[in-house]
């Protein structure tokens, strides 16, 4: 069983003006702050490297985190569900065996954030650029209950 620490939310942590429409979630693969700068020419700038990326990080809630493990599938449990990755090689919390006491980002933000109607105001998706059949990568994304799941292959093959 893999659980994350107990936490009280009795009350919210911020009252929102609007609500939520869209939440992304963007986790770059096999990256350091420190060696990006090193990769630029010396006359660029990030600005206009990754414009796109910088004008999410402009109009955004961020915040600068760090990885829990060196391995980002192991991460990526982290990210979405808050508790930390098991302490073994490869992803064995994609494992049937292995369950998770805690509801995943996903899950939440259905539960959450509802219509009228009592409808989910939210779908997920997990878009990633590699093979899901590494690792257990598609048996993890489904166990954190996300609605969709498309690699780059599946585009490439479309």
């Amino acid at each position: 069983m893999i659980r994350a620490p107990a936490v009280n939310f009795s009350r919210p942590l911020v009252t929102l003006k609007k609500p939520i429409k869209h939440v992304f979630v963007i986790v770059l693969e096999s990256i350091r702050a420190d060696a990006v700068k090193s990769t630029f020419a010396s006359d660029a700038i990030a600005a206009k490297v990754t414009p796109l990326l910088n004008s999410l990080w402009k109009n955004s809630v961020h915040t600068v985190a760090s990885g829990t493990s060196s391995y980002t599938l192991k991460s990526i449990v982290s990210i979405f569900c808050g508790i930390y990755p098991l302490n073994v090689n490869f992803l064995k919390e994609a494992n049937s065996e292995n369950f998770l006491d805690e509801k995943c980002l996903p899950e939440l933000l259905r539960e959450t954030f509802r219509t009228k109607n009592n409808q989910s105001a939210f779908r997920s998706a997990f878009f990633t650029a590699a093979r899901d059949d590494f690792d257990h990568q598609k048996d993890l994304f489904n166990k954190l209950k996300f609605d969709t799941t498309i690699n780059g292959f599946d585009i490439y093959e479309e």
